[in-house]
């Protein structure tokens, strides 16, 4: 598992050896951030810094350790001797503007975003002007801006609409700017929710329109969505969910800036260090913690999902967020009784958090207590398409593993209705007719079509030779099998299903090496697949 603090831990230890001083401290101090314990790591420092106050890889490790543990004010008490130093510290930058951002001040923040190769300080430039009571002037700024980089011309657009909203409350202006050609609504959902809250709070009637053209019924909006819309009508923006503020600018500033970093292969440490000091700067605003789950769950970092599930306010319109990402982060550990738990609190509201409850005991494998939840959001009336393709989709595959094929068989044909060019709802009615030996050639048929839509998947490969198997079609079973194996090697249906096929066409030594290696690969009994089945294949081959 990868951890930031590992990683610059090593970049220490090399340091210090090439100056062939490694000391015991720097050596403890890696083992603790290999271990990921807390505690230990800041004993350590707080020691290593006793005996080396002014080694800048210690002071840097303290700083981040900090920011690791969503400190800013303890990593700020550090740069006075980072500074005394004289050394270039980009990581020293960063926390003076996340800290400068935090308090309002943005002169010093630009200041120091100057210093710092990854951030464009005008952004911030304008922040400063428009906080001294300027705001045509950071207007005019922004303007300038857009002129000398137009790729960002957007961005420059969003930041003025966001002024206008902040210090001079001239919602119909801010509007304005964002529904203008040239300032698209670019990042994400976030500007979408400002942008409804401003046109409510400037009177338009519109919203429910463009709500339920984005949205449909209003069952699919998002908890935060909803959160924001109440408090506009009650003539608020809610900082905790909207952009209208310094700091929540800022922080959509810092994530465009971190998106845009990426694409110049920034380091680990840095991107790791943006995305745990972004919630930091807006810490009222949980769609960052949010956005953070999220980057620590793609880099299988499920420990981190865990410790920062516990940051979000109490009364989070993204608590359903936070607990998608900590259900699965738990899931991957095999914590299962921790994930049970977390999936049973959620009491969301919204389709989407109740197609995730019904996914997440699907997952758990209460596919009785999932169909139930599927079957509930399915009585809504007038659900999206694609939302409703989705759930019975699911709800097909419950009724399956529980043996009720009537309402299985159902639920799969009215997917395929609702979208008939799904190759894996065709691969699985397919699958299913053919393992179940009641329509071979309409399963053959359908996988086929699968086939000619995606013939990437290996395990329509294997349903294709499959079918071709039951219909006795031994010969032009085995090119699919074979390649299904060949993607798929150590799935031990694949391997059972070539060696039936090796089997039928007298190539009985082949056939026992794959039923060996599917035994090898069965952890536990499957619903198409037995161990006893497979030991009986070994010892007395396939019956005729």
């Amino acid at each position: 598992m990868r951890k930031l603090l590992t990683s610059v831990a090593l970049f220490a230890i090399i340091a210090v050896a090439e100056a062939k001083s490694i000391t015991g401290e720097l050596l403890a101090l890696n083992h603790a951030y290999r271990v990921a314990d807390d505690e230990a790591i800041q004993d350590y420092l707080d020691q290593a810094l006793r005996s080396s106050p002014n080694n800048p890889a210690f002071l840097n490790q303290a700083m981040l350790s900090a920011i690791h543990q969503q400190d800013l004010k303890k990593a700020v008490s550090y740069l006075p001797q980072i500074r005394e130093l004289d050394v270039e510290n980009q990581t020293a930058d960063l926390i003076e503007i996340a800290n400068a951002i935090l308090i309002g001040d943005f002169s010093s923040a630009a200041k120091f975003g100057e210093e710092f190769e990854f951030f464009n300080d005008k952004v911030m430039q304008a922040w400063a002007i428009a906080s001294n009571e300027e705001v045509d002037n950071a207007i005019k700024f922004l303007d300038e801006a857009s002129k000398e980089i137009p790729e960002l011309t957007a961005i420059y657009k969003y930041q003025k609409a966001m002024i206008y909203a902040h210090f001079d409350k001239d919602y119909a202006k801010a509007d304005e700017i964002i529904m203008s050609e040239e300032a698209p609504l670019y990042l994400s959902d976030q500007s979408l929710f400002a942008h409804m809250a401003m046109k409510i709070l400037k009177g338009d009637n519109d919203v429910e329109v463009t709500l339920d053209q984005r949205y449909g019924i209003p069952e699919n909006r998002p908890a935060p969505l909803v959160k924001i819309l109440e408090s506009a009508r009650e003539g608020l923006i809610d900082p905790a969910v909207s952009f209208a503020s310094p700091q929540n600018i800022a922080a959509e500033y810092f994530s465009f800036v971190l998106a845009q970093s990426r694409n110049a292969g920034i380091p680990y440490q840095t991107e790791r260090l943006f995305v745990t000091l972004i919630p930091i700067i807006a810490s009222e605003n949980d769609v960052y913690r949010k956005d953070m789950l999220a980057y620590f769950y793609s880099e299988a970092e499920y420990d981190d999902v865990i410790k920062f599930s516990k940051e979000f306010h109490r009364d989070s319109a993204y608590l359903d967020d936070r607990d998608t990402y900590l259900f699965s982060a738990l899931m991957q550990l095999d914590r299962i009784e921790e994930a049970r738990e977390v999936l049973e609190k959620r009491q969301g509201k919204s389709i989407e958090t109740r197609h995730s409850i019904a996914d997440g005991f699907r997952f758990l494998e209460e596919y009785d207590l999932a169909l139930g939840k599927y079957e509930d959001i399915l009585s809504i009336d007038n659900l999206p398409t694609l939302r409703r393709a989705s759930l019975v989709y699911s709800a097909a595959i419950c009724a399956e593993r529980i043996g009720d094929w009537t309402k299985a068989d159902g639920y799969f044909r009215e997917a395929i209705s609702l979208q008939p060019d799904r190759a894996d709802i065709l691969n699985y009615l397919g699958y299913s007719l053919v393992d179940r030996g009641e329509n071979v050639e309409e399963g053959l048929e359908l996988i086929e079509k699968a086939i000619d839509i995606d013939p990437s998947q290996a395990y329509i490969q294997d349903s294709l030779g499959w079918a071709y198997f039951h219909a006795g079609r031994y010969e032009e079973a085995v090119y699919p099998l074979e390649l299904a194996v060949s993607q798929m090697g150590s799935d031990p249906i694949v391997n059972g299903h070539l060696g039936d096929a090796y089997w039928k066409l007298g190539r009985k030594r082949e056939a026992r090496y794959q039923w060996e290696r599917a035994l090898k690969f069965l952890g536990e009994d499957l619903p198409d697949m037995k161990r006893a089945d497979l030991e009986d294949r070994m010892k007395n081959g396939l019956p005729d």
